[in-house]
């Protein structure tokens, strides 16, 4: 007669260690191979998570965030919404700051403008956005559409960032306006002039990317829900009191920044310290409590978004005589650096089809504008 037997397997217990940073008391401590360990770390600081942003950029006095050739925007977006998709128990808090070279405040509210941009853009706010890109620079919109033309394949090249409206960045927003309206399935103006229309695209097309990046990580079509620390507003801005530039540098790009912070829920309530620009920060202090913190950097959610890759032929004679004259061929490149790429010359006047062919040489596949050089002669075989 068969017989059923259940057996069960006996999970081997995990031992502790506990480690106190103040005291460093278990330190150190020893493991066994084949054993289970649990670690404990006390602390009395308030443990907090961040998101390195290297540098959002702002232009000097203005609060709009800019697209950067590096991608530190995108990435740092992206990455926000995939911590939070794997750590639904933390909040964030939006630090923004400024340089010194305005009063003080003034720096304060324009850091606190720069932290409302950065939440529209996690917020997918176009109210908010368009209330604070009303008050853009020329050189805002030159330096959004450059790092799309340059980083993302986008035909609209404003030229050199002059933070003045010429023929070139008129052309540059018509070609980008024109771009959104095929990408998109939009009809906004296609007029050359960057109004609220324009800058609710260029939102839109900034969430793309961050949509484009997190969505198939998470596995979900929509992106999640980010909790608000202090008080449910998400924002603290300290203007200038917290320089990391040297003393003589008032005008210092690296002043003007967003840090991204993560605390547990709960831990910012009762008497908390509000952002004044009067405020001077004490080195390993939480600003908003006034507690000492220990500051973890956020390594294993960090999303890179990957730049489109574009090659494109400039100019060449299509009428030249192969055996006859020689061929100049110019054409542009973007981020193909890491891949094998071939230049083909072919005519089906030609019995074999291939007249030319040569592999692009490496310091050819640098970001820009590059000319090959045909002597003419055929057969070409490599």
């Amino acid at each position: 007669m068969p017989q059923a037997q259940l057996s069960k397997s006996v999970k081997k217990m995990s031992k502790e260690i506990v480690i106190d940073l103040e005291t460093k008391e278990g330190l150190p401590f020893e493991i066994k191979a084949g054993e289970n360990y649990t670690v404990i770390i006390r602390t009395n600081k308030l443990l907090v998570n961040y998101i390195e942003v290297p540098d959002i950029l702002f232009n000097h006095n203005s609060a709009v965030p800019c697209l950067d050739s590096n991608g530190w925007l995108l990435e740092s977006a992206a990455t926000v919404f995939n911590y939070v998709h794997k750590n639904v128990n933390k909040e964030l808090v939006i630090f923004g700051h400024t340089d010194r070279s305005g009063e003080n405040e003034y720096n304060f509210e324009l850091s606190e403008i720069r932290c409302k941009a950065y939440l529209a853009i996690l917020n997918d706010d176009a109210g908010t956005w368009k209330e604070i890109t009303v008050k853009s620079k020329v050189e805002d919109y030159q330096t959004i559409l450059k790092t799309l033309s340059e980083k993302h394949s986008w035909n609209c090249d404003p030229g050199e960032i002059t933070n003045k409206i010429n023929e070139k960045t008129k052309e540059a927003v018509k070609s980008f306006q024109d771009s959104f309206n095929i990408n998109f399935n939009c009809e906004i103006k296609v007029d050359g002039v960057v109004g609220g229309q324009t800058w609710e695209a260029f939102l839109k097309t900034y969430r793309f990317y961050i949509e484009s990046a997190v969505k198939p990580l998470i596995g979900s079509d929509t992106l999640p829900e980010i909790s608000l620390g202090y008080n449910g507003k998400g924002i603290y801005p300290c203007g200038e009191c917290n320089s990391k530039s040297a003393d003589f540098e008032y005008r210092s790009q690296k002043d003007r920044r967003i840090e991204l912070f993560f605390y547990e829920k709960g831990v910012l309530t009762g008497n908390l310290i509000e952002p004044s620009a009067e405020r001077n920060f004490s080195p390993g202090v939480c600003p908003i409590t006034n507690l000492a913190w220990i500051v973890q950097k956020i390594t294993e959610e960090v999303i890179d978004i990957i730049s489109d890759a574009k090659i494109e032929i400039v100019s060449a004679n299509s009428h030249f005589a192969p055996g006859a004259e020689e061929l100049d061929v110019e054409y542009q490149i973007i981020n193909c650096d890491k891949e094998e790429i071939y230049l083909e010359i072919s005519s089906e006047s030609y019995p074999d089809k291939i007249l030319f062919k040569e592999p692009v040489a490496t310091d050819s596949k640098v970001n820009g504008k590059h000319t090959v050089h045909w002597n003419g002669k055929t057969p070409t075989t490599i």
